[in-house]
């Protein structure tokens, strides 16, 4: 478990690595802030030997997450509570018209008309949240010239395989 009190920065690559000898694969990180994202957050490819040893994350945020346009891959499950201001929010309902409500527990993916290219976004995990605010206006054909989403969210089952102590309830409850 690791704990920020307030606000948190991912400034850099972050690879989730699997766990060995005693030590789970699966954790849980709690910020009582904000959580900004501006470097991707993968997965390790190594090889696991034990159900435990699955890497796992679970980020648990009480506030808003944002992501840069910059980023191109986010790995965990993220459960986005809000700071609990203010005590309405709504639903968003288009890009360009969001209601202000920044502290609702809003996720963000990040606007990359700002980018000189659009990109992607893939979560691999979970996200619970209060709110979405899909930003990103990428478009591609992929190899059959099927239009490609701006944003993909892939349930990679890990949090069901290797849940962090204490939210083995909650991984049997997601997709």
């Amino acid at each position: 478990v690791m704990l920020s009190a307030g606000s948190y920065d991912v400034d850099s690559p972050l690879e989730i690595v699997p766990g060995q000898g005693s030590r789970s694969g699966a954790g849980i990180i709690y910020i009582g802030g904000n959580l900004t994202i501006k470097a991707d957050i993968t997965y390790s490819a190594a090889a696991v030997t034990r159900l435990k040893y699955i890497p796992s994350l679970v980020w648990i945020v009480k506030g808003d997450v944002f992501i840069d346009p910059s980023v191109n891959t986010v790995a965990g499950t993220f459960i986005v509570l809000g700071d609990g201001t203010p005590a309405n929010c709504p639903a968003i309902v288009t890009t360009n018209s969001p209601p202000a409500s920044q502290g609702c527990g809003r996720f963000s993916t990040g606007n990359d008309k700002t980018l000189a290219a659009p990109r992607s976004l893939t979560v691999y995990g979970h996200v619970l949240a209060k709110q979405f605010l899909f930003q990103r206006s990428y478009s591609a054909p992929d190899s059959k010239n099927r239009a490609q989403p701006a944003e993909i969210f892939i349930a990679d089952g890990r949090v069901q395989a290797n849940p962090p102590s204490g939210l083995s309830e909650l991984s049997r409850s997601l997709p």
